[in-house]
């Protein structure tokens, strides 16, 4: 049996938590495996009863305490005494006991090792590496963003380290030629291309992690369009435009006898739903649906639209998997690379300059008329990228 520790997986939005899920499924499927999961985020929605499943939650502070020198060598005392005397409970053990019984550690941070954030969610992935290392873990970083890497020199991030750790991981995944390029210029060889792990994976979830409210009790009429703004978009451009963008998006459906659906795939979406939603306070054909759900039953919510208007990557991924097309507001490369490669890059707009009213509402009415036609493109596209995945290459080095 192997065991396996996954990091950067959670619960913070329906993203992270869909790629944990993807991620457990093709585990499962491949062998008999007991699995822990070490969260930072969102622990507080996980309520489940999977065998062979745990979890570890710890802040970014505990996990820069654990990999300090002396608290190291001070807590694998404590340790052992408690592992003797049968206290074995506080977090920081756990995560000791963790790596010493896992075989692999897969890590699935999304975007985390990059200059653009804060150190403390930079520093995940070397603090990783570096605690397998200690036991010597294989590690495999699966796909995602990487860059850029110009850390000032406080934050001991230089390239010359960030080479030397993550020259130990047996394969480094990365989900966009950005990332690529970024990990090649450290002078890495252990550097892959490579989709994102939902959009490849072909197997089913027949579990569930958390209880959330589901879609059963949201009934979605006929001919509808749901849209899933984002904050991130809103921070990088005129608030008050992309509103407005917005506004004239759905009185446009209205106006073509579509239903309008709201929805938030990360909390921190919530305001700008409500936002919209209070624009068109007495119109009964635009709603908000307020449910927090988990990334099941937001997949399967998605099968009720014609199609779908989004700014969260991970939803976007999802209706691709079934063949629903997309108008895209993006704000990252990572938005580019995912349309392109299912030959939808004209469905796309940069959210961080000003959108051109008409040619938005222009790429909607292409949808009306040919989202069949575009379902088609998707579906053969989303297959071939399926074909040749990371799953079979991760196989490799496990």
């Amino acid at each position: 049996m192997i065991n396996y520790l996954i990091t950067g997986g959670g619960f913070a939005n329906k993203g992270a938590e869909s790629m944990l899920y993807t991620l457990i499924s093709e585990l499962k499927a491949k062998s008999d495996c007991n699995i822990i999961v070490q969260v930072v985020h969102g622990f507080e929605f996980v309520d489940h009863d999977v065998k062979g499943i745990s979890f570890i939650p710890l802040s970014y502070k505990e996990r820069k305490k654990i990999l300090n020198p002396v608290i190291h060598t001070y807590n694998m005392i404590v340790y052992g005494l408690n592992k003797v005397l049968g206290l074995n409970k506080k977090k920081n053990l756990l995560l000791y006991k963790a790596i010493r019984k896992s075989d692999v550690v897969i890590d699935i941070s999304g975007y985390s090792l990059s200059s653009q954030w804060d150190p403390k969610a930079a520093n995940h992935i070397p603090q990783t590496i570096e605690l397998a290392k200690k036991y010597n873990k294989k590690v495999i970083l699966l796909p995602q963003s990487f860059g850029p890497l110009e850390f000032p020199k406080k934050y001991n991030l230089s390239k010359k380290y960030l080479k030397r750790i993550l020259s130990y991981p047996e394969a480094i995944f990365c989900r966009e030629q950005d990332g690529y390029n970024c990990m090649k210029a450290l002078g890495l060889s252990n550097v892959f291309k490579s989709h994102d792990i939902v959009i490849q994976s072909t197997k089913s979830i027949n579990f569930r992690l958390t209880k959330k409210q589901t879609s059963q009790k949201i009934v979605i009429k006929e001919h509808s369009v749901l849209i899933v703004p984002n904050i991130r978009v809103f921070e990088r451009t005129n608030k008050n435009e992309i509103l407005k963008l917005y506004e004239q998006t759905i009185n446009f459906l209205l106006k073509n006898n579509y239903n309008v659906y709201l929805t938030y795939y990360d909390l921190s979406d919530f305001s700008i739903c409500k936002e919209i939603k209070n624009i068109f306070e007495n119109e009964p054909k635009v709603v908000f649906i307020e449910n927090n759900l988990n990334c099941i039953d937001f997949d399967n919510l998605l099968l009720k639209f014609d199609f779908i208007i989004s700014s969260r990557f991970h939803s976007i991924v999802h209706a691709y998997k079934h063949g629903i097309p997309a108008v895209v507001i993006g704000w990252a490369i990572k938005y580019k690379e995912l349309l392109e490669s299912v030959n939808q890059q004209s469905m796309l707009y940069d959210g961080r300059i000003e959108i051109s009213q008409k040619d938005f509402l222009n790429s909607i009415k292409y949808l009306i008329k040919n989202r069949k036609k575009e379902s088609n493109i998707i579906k053969e596209n989303v297959k071939k990228i399926q074909k040749k995945n990371c799953f079979d290459k991760m196989w490799e080095f496990i």
